[in-house]
């Protein structure tokens, strides 16, 4: 299954060959494409931790640009950070619903996945 990785805490690199490698931090997204190989590795002590969302395979053909889909990485703005971040706290306190979290892992989705001129940033929640 495809899937998106936005780390909030540490960094690492996803491998793809001996020669291609892409740094995980907290201003990436880092794609993960069903059945290709790759291996991670942390120069740095004490892991990550990451945001992973996983796209139905409607979601991937109907909604995301499935070219952009396609690269390795993505840079993040300040509010998809932001948002990614959010989210993670509201799901670990138990505090966003399932329509919530839905709708904003959409919106992180495509934000990271459309070209940036294209880019529809997710609202910051107001305290819901």
């Amino acid at each position: 299954m495809n899937c998106l990785a936005f780390p909030l805490r540490g960094m690492f690199l996803k491998h793809h060959s001996s020669r291609e490698r892409v740094v995980a931090d907290a201003c990436h997204a880092i794609f993960f494409k069903a059945d290709e190989p790759y291996r991670v590795s942390h120069p740095v002590a004490g892991g990550d931790e990451c945001l992973v969302v996983e796209p139905s395979r409607d979601t991937m053909h109907d909604v995301l640009d499935a070219e952009r889909f396609a690269h390795t990485h993505a840079v993040l703005d300040a509010r998809l950070v932001a948002a990614a971040r959010i989210l993670r706290h509201r799901l670990m306190h138990r505090m966003a619903s399932s329509l919530e979290a839905e709708e904003t892992a959409l919106d992180l989705l495509a934000g990271a996945t459309c070209r940036p001129a294209e880019r529809r940033v997710p609202p910051l929640p107001s305290g819901r």
